[in-house]
């Protein structure tokens, strides 16, 4: 925490401000706070700083932006940028991620009848009926597709849920599912496969039924691997640490979907282990970060130019 400390000091200086300043800014800058967004504010005060000497401090970056939070004012319309480095993807600064698969989280839940948990032949087991299409799911797996930069599309059974208690037969019971799937394949497509799982299993057992509710999904996304960005980024890494990171691309979902709806060019750039993601005691080699900080900065004065 030290390291994030040191950058926040830094990101507050630029403008004038100090720590006692955070408390104001309540919930505009959540992310201050967790270990995983180091990078960010790494990149983005080397941003600032290069801002400061441009004497731009009162105008938007209107060529190059880096940003972790779907909140910010991109979203609203008040921020025109055509490029962006996504810094929440690891892979030690080996790898420039150019693609990203599609997510669908969807509930599948199951309806039966409730009974005593001593008749259970009076009840319909909600359980058991939704245990036997995730098995089905399992077997048949998801449509699969290729892709040069991604591995298979995958379906991870992510919660389970259901009952009352154990002398009573469930009357409901839910799974939620968490499916990516890659370009060329859609949502849709996933849907309609699980739904032609499900009236399989309703055929084959008595009284089962099962409802599909979608809670969230998003689009997979490609970006040009010779677009201008990717070049920059590459011969900036190649100067500070002696290797050009490849194209390649990742299975989790990034703020880079909704840069690329927007019409920005993004891609995904940054320091960090990815087999640490989402783990105990996540966190960043401060070389790293510091080296990664320089990119960054580099990346930011060759696409702005000079005045």
């Amino acid at each position: 925490m030290d390291c994030l400390e040191h950058l926040l000091k830094k990101f507050l200086n630029i403008w004038g401000r100090d720590l006692a300043y955070l408390p104001a800014l309540g919930d505009n800058m959540p992310y201050f706070k967790k270990p995983d967004s180091k990078p960010v504010f790494a990149g983005e005060c080397a941003l600032l700083d290069i801002a400061k000497i441009f004497e731009r401090r009162d105008k938007p970056m209107d060529r190059a932006f880096s940003q972790r939070q779907p909140r910010c004012d991109f979203i609203q319309g008040k921020l025109a940028a055509d490029f962006a480095i996504v810094p929440d993807v690891a892979g030690n600064m080996k790898t420039i991620d150019l693609a990203e698969k599609g997510l669908l989280f969807v509930e599948i839940v199951s309806h039966g009848r409730q009974a005593h948990g001593s008749t259970p032949e009076k009840g319909v087991n909600a359980l058991w009926n939704l245990i036997a299409l995730l098995n089905r799911i399992r077997e048949r797996g998801v449509p699969m597709a290729q892709h040069a930069l991604l591995s298979p599309p995958t379906c991870n059974l992510g919660m389970m849920s259901g009952g009352a208690a154990p002398n009573i037969v469930p009357g409901r019971a839910s799974a939620v599912l968490d499916i990516r799937f890659l370009p060329g394949q859609s949502a849709e497509q996933m849907k309609g496969w699980l739904a032609s799982l499900m009236r399989e299993t309703e055929r084959e057992i008595k009284d089962a039924r099962f409802e599909l509710h979608e809670k969230s999904s998003l689009p997979p996304t490609e970006t040009p691997g010779d677009n201008p960005l990717v070049r920059v980024i590459q011969d900036a890494a190649r100067e500070m640490t002696g290797q050009s990171p490849r194209p390649s691309g990742m299975s989790g979902a990034t703020v880079a979907k909704q840069l690329i709806a927007h019409g920005i060019m993004a891609v995904g750039f940054a320091p960090g282990d990815s087999d640490q993601a989402h783990q105990a005691d996540e966190s960043v080699d401060i070389e790293e970060l510091v080296t990664f900080a320089k990119v960054i900065a580099l990346v930011a004065v060759r696409l702005l130019g000079t005045r």
